[in-house]
Parts: C-alpha cells; sequence; structure tokens
C-alpha cells in the first residue's frame, strides 16, 4: 500500500486533523482549470461536427481518387485492377451512389452477376425508381430476361400512378425483354406499338431520317425515305404488311392511321427543300405547293423579308439521340415480329432499323470524336455503337435464315464479324 510521506501528510493537515485553508493563488488555478473544462464540454457539439466533416472530406476525396484509379485502369482493360480500386473506393464512401454504380458495372462486365445484382439492391432500397431499370439491365446482360421483366413491370406499375407518364424508353426495353425471353410476344407487341406512337408514329420516324439524310448532304436517298413517308400516310400498316414473292414486305402497300394534314405538309415541306439542295427548281416548287395545300406555308417564300435571311438549317448531329432511338424501337418491334413468326412484318422493322444506324455512324463517330480528348474513351464508346449494330445484323440475319434467304444472310453474317463478334446468340 502506498502512503502519502509524513511531510506531506503533516503540511496539509492542522495539529487537530482538520484541512487547512489552501492558498489564494492554489484556488485561482483550480478554478481556471474547472472553467475550462467546462468551456470545452460546451464546445464538444461544435467541434465533433467540425471533426467528422473534415474525416468525411478526406474519406470522399480518396474514394474520388480510387475512383479515378478505376476509371483509367478500365480504359487501359486492366478490369481487375479497375475492379479492385472501385472496392476500395466503395470501402471509403459505402453510401456514394456513383460508386456503386461504376462497381456494380464493373461486377457486370466481369459476369458477376450476382454480385452486382446485390450491390444493386442497395441502390433499389434507396431510389427504387431510379435504379430498377439499373437492375433489370443487369439481368438482361446475364441472360435472365424473365427477372428483368419483373424489374420493368414493378417500374411501369409505378409510373401508372402518375398522370400523363409514359416512357418510350421504358416500354421498349420491357417489349425487348419480352423478346429475348420469348415470354408474352404479343404484350411485347402492344408495348413495342405503344413505343413507335410516343416517337410520332412511323410516318414520323422515316420522315425524320428522311430530312436526317438531307441534312446529311444524302438529297436524293432522303428524297425516297420522304417519299415512303407520305406512301405511308396512304397505305396500309407495317403491322400486318402485305408481302410481295418471297416474302418481302411491301411497304407502299401498308396502311397506318391517319396523320394530321400538317404533318403531311411538314414531309412536302422537307421535299421541296431536298429538290432546292439539288437544283430541280420544278419539283421543289411542285412540293412547296403541296406543302401549303396542307397548310403548310414556307415562311421564306411568303415573306419577302425573311426570305433576306439566312436561316441556317438544324445539323445532322442534332438528330443522333431520336434517330439512334428510332432504330433501336424498330429493331424491337421487328425480333418480336420474328418470335411470332410474322418474317414480313420482322424484315421490314430490321431494314428501317439497319439503314438508320448505318446512316448515323459516320455522324456519331465524329460527335464522340470532337467531345472526348482521350483516345481510349473514344474507342470505347464507339465499340459499344459498333456492337449496337451488329446486334441489328444478327436479329436480321435469323430473319432471312426463316426465310431461306441464305445468300442475304451470309452477308450479314459476315457484316457482323467485320464489327469484330461472333454471329451466334453470344452476341447479346
Amino acid at each position: 500500500m502506498s502512503r502519502i510521506p509524513a511531510s506531506q501528510a503533516e503540511s496539509s493537515l492542522s495539529p487537530s486533523g482538520s484541512h487547512q485553508q489552501r492558498p489564494a493563488h492554489s484556488q485561482g488555478v483550480t478554478t481556471g482549470i474547472v472553467i475550462a473544462f467546462l468551456v470545452a464540454l460546451v464546445s464538444l457539439p461544435v467541434v465533433i461536427p467540425g471533426i467528422s466533416s473534415v474525416i468525411s472530406e478526406i474519406s470522399s476525396e480518396r474514394a474520388r481518387w480510387h475512383l479515378a484509379a478505376a476509371h483509367d485502369k478500365r480504359l487501359n482493360g486492366d478490369y481487375t485492377g479497375s475492379l479492385r480500386d472501385l472496392e476500395k473506393a466503395l470501402a471509403a464512401a459505402p453510401e456514394d451512389q456513383s460508386i456503386l454504380v461504376a462497381c456494380a458495372r464493373e461486377r457486370m462486365r466481369a459476369k458477376d452477376f450476382e454480385g452486382a445484382v446485390d450491390l444493386t439492391n442497395q441502390l433499389v432500397q434507396q431510389s427504387p425508381e431510379l435504379f430498377l431499370g439499373f437492375r433489370a439491365q443487369i439481368h438482361l446482360e446475364a441472360g435472365n430476361a424473365t427477372r428483368a421483366i419483373a424489374d420493368l413491370a414493378m417500374v411501369q406499375s409505378r409510373q401508372a400512378t402518375v398522370p400523363r407518364v409514359e416512357s418510350a424508353q421504358l416500354l421498349n426495353t420491357l417489349a425487348y425483354a419480352r423478346s429475348l425471353a420469348n415470354e408474352e410476344v404479343e404484350q411485347g407487341l402492344i408495348e413495342a406499338n405503344r413505343a413507335v406512337d410516343l416517337q410520332g408514329g412511323e410516318v414520323d420516324m422515316l420522315d425524320t431520317f428522311g430530312y436526317f439524310l438531307h441534312l446529311n448532304g444524302e438529297h436524293q436517298q432522303a428524297l425516297e425515305w420522304l417519299e415512303r413517308a407520305v406512301q405511308r400516310t396512304q397505305g396500309g400498316s407495317t403491322r400486318n404488311p402485305p408481302t410481295n414473292v418471297g416474302g418481302e414486305p411491301d411497304p407502299e402497300k401498308s396502311v397506318v392511321p391517319a396523320v394530321s394534314s400538317h404533318r403531311l405538309g411538314l414531309i412536302y415541306h422537307h421535299q421541296s427543300i431536298a429538290w432546292d439542295a439539288l437544283g430541280q427548281k420544278a419539283e421543289a416548287e411542285s412540293a412547296r405547293a403541296l406543302a401549303s395545300e396542307h397548310g403548310l406555308d414556307d415562311p421564306l417564300a411568303s415573306n419577302w423579308l425573311l426570305s433576306w435571311l439566312p436561316l441556317p438549317e438544324p445539323e445532322a448531329v442534332n438528330f443522333i439521340e431520336v434517330i439512334n432511338f428510332n432504330a433501336a424501337v424498330m429493331d424491337t418491334r421487328g425480333f418480336l415480329y420474328y418470335r411470332a413468326g410474322d418474317y414480313a412484318a420482322a424484315l421490314w422493322d430490321l431494314g428501317f432499323a439497319i439503314e438508320q444506324v448505318t446512316a448515323l455512324a459516320p455522324n456519331y463517330y465524329e460527335f464522340v470524336r470532337s467531345h472526348e480528348t482521350d483516345l481510349r474513351e473514344i474507342r470505347e464508346q464507339e465499340d459499344q455503337f459498333d456492337h449496337s449494330v451488329a446486334v441489328l445484323f444478327y436479329h436480321r440475319m435469323l430473319i432471312l435464315e426463316a426465310l431461306d434467304r441464305t445468300v442475304e444472310a451470309a452477308e450479314d453474317r459476315r457484316r457482323i464479324t467485320e464489327y469484330g463478334y461472333p454471329a451466334d446468340a453470344t452476341l447479346f
């Protein structure tokens, strides 16, 4: 047992055993310590959040560093290293949605679909409206179209509670999942046709593509597609088109719901400017007269002041997104027709889809190269586009094989291999 030295004990006790009065300077020191302690105690709620904020910022910065390193490794083809850095980023910022998405995408690339779904489940719990579609994409990549359909149907049911909200993108993805699963094909066709309608219908798609070709300098081809748009307003529907010998659809005999007079006038207007670009003044005037008959007067021709103004046309690059999506919608519907055994309708839709993406390709490549500085990033985006085009050729190849048109099927097979992909079901 320790003991207080005698001298210390004696100085702290009086002869009678009671405590002596402490000196005044000792009291001041004690009081100062107590006050400092109380001030520190009161300040803790302010100091601790500040420390937490600094720690959080350090963690976020570390996560961003790992995220950047992962991106660089992915572009270099080091997918294992990329995933390792992404997991470090996730450890530093486990609630960061962008990192969770990046981790899930890298796991999906590595064919670890179960791991990708596990990460995405966390995102779905936080924001189901935002991430159910992403989880459906993983299911599709994993070849589990049935589970993808279930997720997309949940998204659709949630959207149904909001008036006037309907997404062509969602309908197209849901319809495409049905085509891959080869389940509920008729329901898929309903969804695909609704997606077409939301894009303005077939007539609008044909007109948009024709105008795009004109802007791209392909004026003669533009006139051919614009004429198809006009014919489509006067004939039957490609949903059940009559066919020529050999099972080839005859689009000029099909019938669709009537389009507005103004819409038809716009097609004639587009024809007039394409004829003008070819220097065919008589044909241009004839097309302008038809546009006027349908209530669409050319403002430059009807107003002398406007006729002197240099009003530039939009650029073809402005149509990249809409043309690309229109092609995707036609591909989806065409593949569903193939599943249903309606090869004529399928062939028309796939042919239109392929015409659009192959015409679009140079514009897409130019757009990517003008907006990206990293050559690896450019190559990756171009590869993704090429893959989607190869899938379209594969779908058409299946239709041509079903029609026993082996020479044309072999040509599509050759095009697929030119893009660097196998012409089999592993393509998608």
